[in-house]
């Protein structure tokens, strides 16, 4: 799983640890069609299907935002913009499930119920299996 380590100079929780793209929207845009934008805008990354995981009402333990998020999978390369990005990682999901555990200061508030939505729905649908998507 890519993650994006947010760039220091940003005004909401800089240089912690968050999903691989974020952002709000604009006006008159969907919530996917913002999802396709940012990851183009933060990742250099289009055509990469989305699928909805969770839909999320605005409150204390998500930065107070209402959040949509989406899977997708892209296997080429990422190109971030300095401003926004510090920089980005792949990460195995046990890798990233026990640092959420250790250290979750490390991450933005939005992404631990994020994760989480995203161990549910990968469990499900991998019931009968002890593996994981490959690149979300």
């Amino acid at each position: 799983m890519l993650l994006q380590k947010r760039s220091l100079w940003k005004d909401r929780q800089p240089g912690k640890w968050d999903s691989s793209a974020a952002g709000h929207l604009d006006a008159g845009e969907s919530y996917e069609e913002a999802a396709v934008r940012e990851l183009k805008e933060e990742l250099g990354v289009s055509g990469c299907g989305l699928q909805k995981i969770a839909d999320f009402d605005a409150g204390e333990n998500n930065g107070w935002e209402f959040i949509s998020l989406y899977e997708g999978r892209y296997s080429g390369k990422v190109r971030f913009p300095a401003a926004e990005v510090d920089s980005v990682q792949w990460f195995t999901p046990e890798q990233i499930q026990a640092w959420v555990e250790r250290r979750p200061q490390d991450f933005s508030p939005a992404f631990i119920p994020c994760w989480n939505a995203w161990l549910v729905a990968n469990r499900k649908n991998h019931s009968n299996s002890n593996t994981y998507h490959d690149k979300p």
